[in-house]
């Protein structure tokens, strides 16, 4: 290789184009290229993630899934429905669920899938065969007001396509469904409920509303589904949720819950250990695991650069070649800023975010998923929140999704990259990397080269990720051996002490601590001592020294002297039957004639 290549393949000059070659083994096999390490300024990286032989052999060792909907037991008429919207054979929430539904009909369920996997239909094929059962056996029919299933999701625009979907399916089926959310007036909603009901579908807080106005009952309710239940509890709907769950679960026959979601945050954990403690799970494979056929791709944001000029580079040679790319922001204001230097580099684009009107949304999403624009231009470049990321199903194939702000957390890159490369498509998810945030994009981009579920991920250093941490049992060790240190050292003066404090202090032997504020140890047996702040000591019975320089002892016999150096900091004094008190220094004896020899206790102190 020529010398002249060696130090650019060193720098990583040269990744790109390696790491885009589709390498196709004999075999299927889990391909996952990874470049090495990211520096600051280096090129970007990327990590693809394909059809794994793993996945394969782990539904060999699992017992078959059924491959056609009649082997799931779904009725002719829904097949019929199914197929005119070319659906032949089911996914794998689908083939699990639909069974799973139709079987057990008290149990509550909890339905748990990445995006686009097709969780809808895995609920409403099943839900309306019940129905449709019950008016044959019970003789039950649809009455005006009283709904027997009750379908909740957090936006318009997601009840909007459920009803949809129940539409499609009501004109061989034969069942009546209507919505109420807040895209329409409370008038034409009500008159839409005064009318025999089958499947009703809203947002929590309109179907409240309707409940409180008596526009609603909830007696006949037989089933309550929480479509993309994580994000009803992330803006805020739990307590409209549960004052809905307790009133249908309150009656005499209390309606069953399905829970429905992509990721399963912590606010669904706690209301399934709370509410539905005995909840039967459905959940797949690729739960919280990176997009299958998407190519992940981590571009860092030069030291010197502007975030916007990047963008251009990653966006505007897509957009030439007619691809639907969507551009995610994380605040209303990055994403006003996005579309304004786009709009003003000449390329077209669309907004999605919560300031925007309900008719413009709808005119944006129908515009950027149009097969044919109008005038044979481009698809515009959608900017938008992450209110597009969860609960929108958009018509056709999004090509390219681009992360201008990186998430906040991995449940929102999640959602963000479900719009990308579903229902078995490929497609390409772009995410610019600032110093922030290379934390937690570094630790995605390991996880995806393992093939590690998302959710667990920190973007904090301190918390380390699900395969870094150390197991129970090691823990647990660690703990007994701290403790066997600590109680090696016990009653060793000056070892290293197990547990740190507040106060300094610390046990030793029976009754021996140290004082508070003091250099030296205090004790309340005999032979105790303590020391003051100057140095000296205190006996409170037996031998024992106090001094603020000196030395002060209850003996027989003392001698004291005031003069010379040894008034200031060596002096002695003692009280007792014989003394000798001098105004100069000790006689050249050491004693005075006639005088028995002073007797004194030696200072023992280390």
């Amino acid at each position: 290789m020529s010398t002249a290549l060696t130090p650019m393949l060193r720098a990583g000059a040269l990744y790109r184009p390696l790491a885009s070659l589709c390498l196709r083994p004999r075999t299927p096999m889990l391909l996952l290229v990874k470049a090495p390490r990211r520096q600051a300024g280096s090129v970007a990286t990327s990590v693809t993630v394909r059809a794994a032989a793993a996945a394969e052999r782990q539904r060999e060792a699992a017992p078959p899934l059924p491959t056609t909907f009649t082997q799931l037991g779904v009725s002719t008429d829904l097949q019929t429905a199914l197929a005119e919207k070319g659906i032949t054979a089911p996914t794998e929430i689908q083939a699990a669920a639909v069974p799973a539904l139709l079987r057990d009909r008290v149990s509550d369920f909890m339905l748990a899938s990445h995006t686009g996997s097709g969780k809808t239909l895995a609920y409403l094929v099943p839900i309306v065969q019940l129905l449709k059962e019950g008016e044959k056996l019970q003789g039950a029919a649809a009455k005006p007001k009283r709904p027997r299933a009750l379908v909740l999701g957090p936006t318009r625009e997601l009840t909007d396509q459920i009803l949809q979907v129940a539409k499609a399916l009501a004109h061989n089926a034969k069942f009546r469904s209507a919505a109420v959310n807040g895209g329409s007036d409370m008038g034409g909603q009500r008159e839409a409920l005064e009318r025999a009901l089958d499947v009703l579908v809203g947002t929590p807080q309109r179907v409240m509303q309707h409940a409180e106005k008596s526009h609603l009952y909830y007696g006949d309710v037989e089933v309550v589904v929480l479509d993309e239940a994580d994000t009803m509890f992330d803006r805020g709907f739990g307590p409209e949720v549960k004052a809905i769950l307790a009133a249908v679960r309150s009656k005499p026959s209390p309606a069953r819950c399905v829970l429905v979601s992509a990721t399963l945050s912590k606010a669904v954990r706690k209301l399934i250990e709370e509410e539905f403690p005995t909840m039967r799970k459905v959940e797949t494979s690729s739960l919280h695991h990176g997009v299958a056929g998407a190519r992940h791709t981590f571009v860092p944001l030069p030291p010197v650069s502007n975030k916007l000029d990047l963008l251009l580079q990653v966006v505007e040679g897509e957009h030439q070649r007619g691809k639907r790319v969507m551009i995610f922001c994380n605040t209303l204001a990055s994403c006003r800023a996005a579309d304004h230097f786009l709009r003003e580099r000449g390329l077209q684009t669309a907004c999605y975010h919560g300031d925007v009107p309900v008719e413009e949304r709808r005119e944006a999403i129908k515009g950027f998923a149009a097969e044919e624009v109008d005038g044979g231009s481009r698809p515009p470049l959608l900017v938008c929140t992450d209110l597009a990321a969860r609960g929108l199903d958009i018509p056709g194939r999004v090509d390219h999704v681009v992360n201008f702000d990186f998430p906040l957390n991995p449940i929102d890159y999640i959602h963000r990259t479900g719009r990308t490369a579903r229902a078995g498509a490929t497609g390409k998810i772009s995410s610019l990397v600032a110093k922030s945030d290379r934390v937690l994009a570094d630790r995605i981009e390991e996880a995806l080269q393992r093939g590690l579920p998302l959710d667990a991920l920190s973007s904090s250093r301190e918390v380390l990720p699900p395969h870094m941490r150390p197991k129970p049992e090691t823990l647990q060790r660690r703990a007994l051996e701290r403790k066997a240190e600590r109680h090696s050292n016990k009653g060793i003066r000056g070892a290293k002490r197990g547990s740190s404090s507040s106060r300094s202090s610390t046990k030793s032997g029976s009754r021996s601590t140290y004082s508070k504020g003091s250099s030296g140890p205090k004790s309340g047996g005999s032979g105790s001592y303590k020391t003051g702040d100057n140095g000296g000591f205190e006996s409170r019975s037996g031998s024992g020294f106090k001094s603020s320089g000196g030395f002060k002892s209850s003996g027989s016999s003392s001698f004291k002297s005031s003069s010379g150096g040894s008034k200031s900091g060596s002096s002695f004094k003692s009280g007792g039957s014989s003394s000798y008190k001098g105004n100069s220094t000790a006689p050249p004896g050491g004693r005075r004639s006639g005088s028995a020899a002073p007797r004194q206790r030696q200072a023992k102190y280390k």
